[in-house]
């Protein structure tokens, strides 16, 4: 049943995302637990870009929003590594980049499929190339790029979707799991290689009803 609209499921997103930040202030179990609930906010991001160069009416004033917040974030990093951050403690996560990223490939997807020039196949499809080399780079990349492929190739068939969710996040555990002899450390070290979480998304997609919710300025600056 989907009864839970887009501003309720970010809201919820931010509220874990946060979770997933105060590892310093909690138990170690605890810690543990947050980093377990949280693998879904990533990918849930990410599919709500999937959903925006879909629905905008602005497709290239979408990507430039993308852009310019993964460029201030990226700028952000090396002011604060530079002036502030010691070299133990420097920040370099920017999924705002890698965001902006993913979506400009479905961008570029969008034009290949469309043209029957052979010229600007060539050109989209280098685009597109040169994209996904470069977000393999980026927080998450590896991740988060081949989601939002599978979520934007897969939007006429849900079940078809979900399946290629669940064979991708098989695969990353196949390639994450390390046979540590025992299960608790076995267990342990699954939490903290959890890619393969991103399955857990699928559940809140499943309540998602596709509306917009509220539209008014504060919700919007909020996020």
């Amino acid at each position: 049943m989907n009864f839970i609209n887009r501003n309720q499921l970010k809201l919820a997103m931010m509220f874990l995302m946060v979770l997933d930040h105060i590892q310093p202030f909690v138990s170690p179990e605890v810690a543990a637990l947050f980093h377990v609930l949280t693998r879904c906010v990533g990918v849930f991001f990410a599919y709500m870009c999937v959903e925006g160069i879909r629905y905008t009416t602005n497709q290239e004033k979408y990507l430039a929003r993308l852009w310019l917040a993964g460029v201030g974030m990226q700028l952000g990093n090396v002011l604060l590594n530079r002036f502030v951050f010691a070299e133990a403690y420097q920040v370099h996560n920017n999924i705002f980049l890698t965001l902006a990223i993913g979506t400009s490939i479905l961008y570029f997807i969008q034009y290949f499929s469309e043209t029957a020039s052979l010229r600007s196949k060539l050109l989209y499809g280098t685009a597109i190339f040169f994209l996904a080399v470069i977000a393999l780079l980026t927080e998450g990349g590896f991740i988060l790029i081949p989601f939002m492929l599978i979520c934007y190739l897969g939007v006429a068939n849900i079940r078809r979707r979900n399946g290629c969710l669940l064979l991708f996040s098989l695969v990353l555990l196949l390639l994450n799991f390390v046979n540590y002899g025992n299960l608790s450390d076995t267990l342990l070290m699954l939490i903290y290689n959890s890619d393969f979480l991103l399955i857990t998304v699928v559940p809140i997609l499943a309540v998602y009803n596709g509306e917009k919710g509220s539209s008014r300025p504060a919700v919007k600056y909020l996020f």
